[in-house]
C-alpha cells in the first residue's frame, strides 16, 4: 500500500519536539539512535537496486555525516548543514550526487552511478503501547532532481514492508526543502511490537536528463503518539511558499548604482495546515517585521540595523495567509562598500508555544546583497556564488538563449562613468569537448521596457526585434580542458573591440547562445531568488512556440549564473576641480604609504581612484563628507613606477601623478 503525503512545515533554524505529554517509543531528546549521535548506531544501511556500472550495490549506502552535510558531491555548492536540534552530533544521509560522480562532476564515474537505491533501516521498535495513534517525526534536508523519498513500514520485524509513504512530492526538479516531517503511520504500526521503518532514497526514476541525483539528510527521528501543536506560525510569500520578497535589482553592484535602487518590502504570515490528526491553535497579535542589516564582511555577523519597519496583522487562524507591504515603506540603500541583508520575521503573543519557530524567519544567506567598490566591481544577480544547480535545454531549434537583465539606474555619482569589462558565467557541455557558443550584450529600448515590457515583441528573435540592439557579439569556445561548471570569463566588448559605456537609465541583457541540438547545462543559483525580470530565456514552450520569457514573471525566480564585471573611466578630467583640492606626499613614495591631503571648503562626497599608466584601476574607494583632512593608503603592493590618483566628485575631477621608488 503506497500513500502520498505532503511535507508539513518549512524549517530553517533549530526547533524542538517539546509540547504535550507523550509516549515516545523511539528517538527523542538524548537518544543516540534518534539523534545519530556519533554514528548510525543501531540503524542498518542497505544498497538495493542495480548500479549502472558493475559494482557492489552496497556502495549505495546511507552514511553518518559528522557535520550534517553532503558536501562531498560535486553539486553541493555553498549549501549549509541540515538544521536540526542535534546537528552537532551528526546526521544520516544518502548522497546520490557523490555516488554518481565521486565529487568531480564527471557523470557516471562514481562508486555506484545512478540509477541506484539506498535504504536506512531502524532497529525493531515496540509500538504495542501505542494503540490510538503512531506518528513518525523527523527533520530533513532534501534536494530533488529525479528521485523519490519513501518511508516503508513493517509490523512483522522487517519480513515484509506493506505500507509505503511517499514524501517530498511537492518538491520540484532542482528545488530543495529543509522541513520537519510528520507522518501518521497508525494504520501500519498501532499496537505492533515489531515495527521496522525504512527511509528509502529511490534513484531509479529517470528521464532524458538523468536519474536520481542530489541528497537526503535526516536527523532527530522520533516515533510517538504525539499528534498536536500549539501553533505553526510561518513566514510566506505570495506563492504560499517559504520565499520572502527580496526587492533589490542586483545582489552585487557598485555603491553609486546601488544607492539609486530604492526598494520596498513585502511578506506574509500563515498558520500552516497540519497533517491529518494534528490540532493547531489560532495565533493572536501576529507581527511581521522587515529589517536591513549591515553585516561583518568576513563572518556575516550583524554589525548594525540600518532600517526596520513592523506591521501588526492581528489574529491568524488555521489556513489563513495575510500579506503586507508595510504601508508602502521605502528604503534607499545609500551605503558604502560592504555586506548587507534584508531580513523578515513574524512573531506573536504565543511565541513560546510556536512549535517550529525556525520558519518564522528565513535562512541567514537569503536576502544578502553586496556593495562593491573594489578594483573590478561587479554587477550580478547570484552573489558571485557558482551554484551546483543547472539549467538545461534540449530541443530541436537551431539555438536557444539564456541571460540576465541588468537595469542601470539614473546615477550621477561623483563624475563616474562605468564600462563593461568581462562577462562571467558557468556552464558545461555533456561531452566536455571543444564547444563553440556566442555571448551578447544587448541594449533594450526604453519603449520596449516601458510598463513592464508592455510594448515588447516577445516572439521576435534577437536579430529581428525592434526593441533589442546588439552592442557586442563575442564568439566563445568551451575548451576540452575546462572543468565542468567552473567559472568562465570573456572580455565583453563592442564590434570594434572597445569596452561599452553603460548609460544611466538603460536596460541591458547579457546573453549566452547555445546550439539547440545539444544538451548544455547552464548554472543558476537556487540560494538567491529575485522577483520580476531577473533573467531572460528564449526557448520553445510548445504551445506558443519560441518566445522570450522572464524567469521572475512567475514569482520568486532562481537566479541565472551570469555576472558582468565593469570598469570606470580613468582617462580624462572633463570638469577640473581646483588644483589645491588635494596634494600627495611623500612624492616619490619610499615608505610604502601615500598620504592624500584634502582641502574642501564644505563636506563633499567623492570617489578616490588609484590607477597605473595603462589606466588599470588598482583601488577605488568612496568617501563621504570629505573636508580639510588627510587620508593614508598603503601602496606596498605596487611595483616601482608611475601611478595616478584621481579625485571624482559631482562638481568635477582632478588627477595627480605620484612615483613609487624603492
Amino acid at each position: 500500500m503506497k500513500k502520498n503525503l505532503t511535507l508539513l512545515f518549512a524549517i530553517l533554524l533549530v526547533g524542538a519536539f517539546q509540547l504535550n505529554a507523550q509516549n515516545i517509543v523511539f528517538g527523542g531528546a538524548g537518544d543516540p539512535n534518534g539523534e545519530f549521535d556519533g554514528g548510525l548506531n543501531d540503524w542498518k544501511t542497505i544498497g538495493l537496486g542495480t548500479c549502472s556500472l558493475d559494482s557492489n550495490d552496497n556502495n549505495a549506502a546511507w552514511i553518518w555525516s559528522e557535520d550534517g552535510t553532503m558536501s562531498q558531491g560535486a553539486f553541493w555548492g555553498a549549501r549549509t548543514a541540515i538544521v536540526s536540534p542535534s546537528v552537532a552530533n551528526g546526521a544520516a544521509g544518502f548522497n546520490s550526487d557523490f555516488y554518481d560522480n565521486t565529487g568531480n562532476g564527471t557523470f557516471g564515474a562514481g562508486l555506484c552511478p545512478a540509477p541506484h537505491v539506498g535504504v536506512l533501516e531502524t532497529p525493531v521498535i515496540d509500538c504495542s503501547s501505542l494503540n490510538d495513534g503512531v506518528f513518525l517525526w523527523f527533520y530533513q534536508y532534501w534536494r530533488e532532481f529525479f528521485a523519490e523519498a519513501e518511508i516503508h513500514v513493517s509490523n512483522n520485524g522487517g519480513m515484509t514492508f506493506d505500507n509505503i509513504y511517499i514524501v517530498n512530492e511537492d518538491i520540484e526538479v532542482n528545488q530543495e526543502s529543509r522541513n520537519t516531517v510528520v507522518l501518521d503511520i497508525t494504520d501500519a504500526a498501532a499496537g505492533a511490537s515489531e515495527v521496522v521503518i525504512r527511509f528509502v532514497f529511490d534513484g531509479t526514476l529517470c528521464n532524458a536528463n538523468g536519474c536520481g541525483y542530489y541528497f537526503w539528510l535526516i536527523d532527530d527521528v522520533e516515533v510517538s503518539d504525539r499528534n498536536s501543536l500549539a501553533n505553526s506560525l510561518a513566514l510566506v510569500q505570495d506563492d504560499n511558499s517559504f520565499q520572502p520578497f527580496f526587492p533589490f535589482l542586483n545582489t552585487q553592484a557598485p555603491s553609486c548604482i546601488t544607492a539609486k535602487d530604492t526598494f520596498g518590502f513585502s511578506a506574509g504570515v500563515t498558520v500552516a495546515v497540519p497533517a491529518s490528526g494534528l490540532q493547531v491553535d489560532d495565533v493572536t497579535n501576529a507581527v511581521i517585521s522587515a529589517v536591513v542589516e549591515q553585516l561583518n564582511p568576513l563572518n556575516g555577523a550583524v554589525e548594525d540595523t540600518l532600517f526596520s519597519v513592523d506591521t501588526l496583522v492581528g489574529t491568524v487562524s488555521l489556513g489563513d495567509t495575510i500579506f503586507t507591504n508595510f504601508g508602502g515603506a521605502l528604503w534607499a540603500p545609500e551605503v558604502g562598500e560592504g555586506r548587507y541583508r534584508v531580513r523578515y520575521r513574524v512573531s506573536c503573543d504565543q511565541d513560546d508555544l510556536d512549535f517550529i519557530t525556525s520558519d518564522n524567519t528565513h535562512s541567514a544567506t537569503r536576502g544578502e546583497f553586496l556593495v562593491d567598490d573594489s578594483v573590478d566591481p561587479a554587477m550580478t544577480k547570484n552573489r558571485g556564488i557558482v551554484s551546483a544547480s543547472r539549467w538545461n535545454v534540449n530541443n530541436s531549434t537551431d539555438f536557444w538563449y539564456v541571460g540576465n537583465v541588468f537595469d542601470i539606474p539614473n546615477y550621477n555619482c561623483n563624475n563616474v562613468t562605468y564600462f563593461t569589462n568581462q562577462f562571467e558565467f558557468c556552464a558545461a557541455w555533456n561531452d566536455f569537448a571543444p564547444y563553440e557558443m556566442e555571448l551578447f550584450i544587448v541594449e533594450v529600448s526604453a519603449d520596449a521596457v516601458a510598463n513592464g515590457y508592455e510594448n515588447f515583441d516577445f516572439s521576435g528573435e534577437l536579430t529581428e526585434n525592434d526593441g533589442l540592439t546588439i552592442l557586442g557579439q563575442i564568439p566563445f569556445t568551451y575548451e576540452s580542458d575546462d572543468q565542468g561548471f567552473a567559472a568562465l570569463r570573456e572580455d565583453m566588448t563592442d564590434f570594434f573591440g572597445e569596452y561599452i559605456e553603460l548609460q544611466p537609465g538603460t536596460t541591458y541583457w547579457v546573453l549566452a547562445r547555445y546550439k539547440g541540438e545539444d544538451i548544455v547545462f547552464h548554472c543558476w543559483d537556487d540560494n538567491a531568488k529575485l522577483p520580476l525580470t531577473t533573467g531572460v530565456l528564449w526557448y520553445d514552450d510548445t504551445d506558443l512556440g519560441f518566445r522570450w520569457f522572464f524567469t521572475g514573471n512567475l514569482g520568486q525566480a532562481n537566479v541565472l549564473n551570469m555576472t558582468l564585471t565593469i570598469d570606470i573611466d580613468t582617462k580624462a578630467d572633463e570638469v577640473l576641480l581646483p588644483e589645491n583640492t588635494f596634494n600627495l606626499y611623500p612624492n616619490p613614495v619610499i615608505n610604502d604609504q601615500l598620504t592624500i591631503s584634502l582641502d574642501f571648503d564644505q563636506a563633499t562626497d567623492g570617489m578616490i581612484v588609484i590607477y597605473d599608466q595603462n589606466g588599470k584601476v588598482l583601488s577605488m574607494r568612496e568617501h563621504k563628507g570629505m573636508m580639510d583632512q588627510t587620508l593614508t593608503t598603503d601602496v606596498y603592493m605596487y611595483a616601482p613606477g608611475v601611478y595616478f590618483v584621481r579625485m571624482m566628485t559631482d562638481e568635477g575631477s582632478l588627477t595627480k601623478e605620484f612615483v613609487i621608488q624603492r
